[in-house]
């Protein structure tokens, strides 16, 4: 019999999923001491001191696995929570000076974990343009105006990058974040390098790719076999960061290339969010006025996070460009109306072994009092999404094969690397306590590219055992989550 200690918390009598264990039954679940004691076969006698979270008529899941998140402040992080995120990392941008950055969240606490890989953009930026200090995704936002982080590197300038590099990984960082995209005239030579060098430190990277327009000579398509190419080069482990919003209307090319690769046991894997609008700065050399068309999209397709207004003319956005080009916009590349774009989207998320990531974005406040802030959805309500959507209302998925996308897969994603991330993902005794129960009848984003409100359905969440989530409310003073480091 497993020895069960007094004053856990049972989450008593949820269908419990974890794919992981190839479970998928009516069960009890024992927390203890932040991680799982035990699955119970209903009604099995646990401690007489014990609290617990009544999950009759609910799933009873790992907690979600957020690989892509830019926002990694307090309120963006309670909003998470409340879609079933238990750990939110910051893998495609990062951060330098992590140890600073992870101190620095220590300090103020979270109600979910978090983490972070090394910026190879403000890297660059460092060496190019002598840019100093610890930073993240804001910080890479901020400082879009500096002259030559952009531009081709020398070897020697190359060497500096890399060097960078490795001393955020000996500091802890998860991998290595390239922003491929936002400097599309590195050399491939220096993207070969970052992934010589994650493949010697046997860490992942997690790249934008570096087109993802149409063009004749700048097309996702090729920057995709670019991803590709340095897998088999290198032997590391490429991420292709949402390739929904990376391939556009070529997601059925891009989509053949992640499959032939995989198929060929290459290290290579790929994520997606379920929403046909992306966000990302105004100053992001794919936005300029000339490359809309190749990107699929006009002018009035562009509209600021903050304000909801679209932008004007080529010429307001020029101008946007020039004065702020660190400011949050929403791009529309597919149409969720249209059948032949919702095919897209669904081809993209659908791929075998697909991660659902979100790409959440910082909140933005316009002002009005009681707003609840701006953001793209995708940051509030992506895996509620995924439940109302895939498995509710088109039976695309199974519920087990959500949870498999929404957890067990990005968890397994960087268990190799990152001992921690073995413990997630799955309800195995020892596991980490971060589990999420939903309802699959009700469950639901209700998010919307005018207001960033939280998802529905999701009824409790419990991070390292201690509830962040109950009865569907926030708990605001629990900050329970804990840095995921190397």
């Amino acid at each position: 019999m497993t020895y069960l200690p007094d004053g856990g918390l049972l989450v008593r009598g949820g269908r419990v999923v974890d794919p992981h264990n190839d479970v998928d039954r009516l069960a009890d679940l024992y927390l203890s001491g932040g991680t799982v004691a035990a699955v119970l076969v209903p009604g099995t006698p646990v401690p007489a001191r014990h609290d617990v979270v009544d999950a009759a008529g609910c799933v009873v899941a790992p907690g979600f696995v957020d690989l892509h998140s830019h926002a990694m402040d307090l309120e963006s992080a309670r909003l998470q929570a409340l879609d079933g995120v238990t750990t939110a990392l910051e893998l495609e941008s990062g951060a330098v000076g992590v140890d600073a950055v992870y101190r620095r969240v220590d300090d103020e606490g979270r109600p979910i974990n978090y983490g972070f890989s090394a910026c190879w953009a403000l890297a660059r930026m460092a060496v190019l343009d002598g840019r100093d200090g610890p930073g993240h995704f804001d910080d890479f936002a901020l400082a879009q105006q500096l002259p030559h982080w952009r531009r081709p590197a020398g070897a020697g300038d190359r060497a500096r990058i890399v060097a960078a590099l490795e001393a955020e990984l000996d500091a802890g960082a998860l991998g290595l974040g390239i922003l491929l995209g936002y400097a599309p005239a590195t050399a491939p030579e220096e993207y070969l390098a970052l992934g010589a060098t994650a493949a010697a430190a046997g860490v992942p990277t997690f790249t934008h790719a570096r087109h993802m327009t149409a063009g004749p000579d700048d097309n996702a398509v090729g920057a995709v076999e670019e991803v590709v190419r340095v897998a088999g080069t290198t032997g590391a482990h490429m991420h292709l960061c949402h390739l929904n919003s990376t391939s556009g209307r070529l997601i059925d090319k891009t989509a053949e290339l992640i499959s032939s690769a995989r198929d060929q046991r290459l290290p290579v894997s790929t994520e997606a969010y379920p929403y046909g609008g992306g966000s990302t700065i105004v100053g992001a050399p794919f936005l300029a006025p000339e490359r809309l068309a190749s990107l699929g999209i006009e002018v009035g397709d562009i509209q600021l996070a903050e304000s909801g207004e679209p932008i004007a003319s080529e010429d307001a956005l020029r101008t946007l460009r020039a004065d702020s080009p660190g400011a949050l916009i929403v791009f529309h590349f597919l149409r969720e109306t249209s059948a032949a774009d919702r095919r897209l989207l669904f081809r993209a998320l659908t791929l075998p072994d697909v991660v659902i990531a979100s790409d959440a974005m910082p909140l933005r406040h316009s002002g009005r009092p009681g707003s609840p802030g701006r953001a793209h959805p995708r940051g509030v309500g992506s895996f509620a999404k995924v439940f109302r959507l895939l498995v509710r209302e088109t039976g695309t998925w199974s519920l087990t094969e959500a949870v498999r996308r929404c957890t067990t897969l990005p968890a397994a994603l960087l268990a190799a690397s990152v001992p921690a991330m073995a413990r997630k993902g799955h309800l195995s005794p020892g596991a980490d306590a971060d589990v999420v129960v939903l309802d699959p009848d009700t469950v639901t984003d209700r998010a919307t590219y005018a207001e960033a409100l939280p998802s529905a359905g999701i009824r409790h969440v419990i991070v390292n055992g201690t509830p962040v989530v109950a009865g569907g409310e926030l708990l605001p003073d629990a900050a329970p989550g804990r840095a995921v480091r190397r």
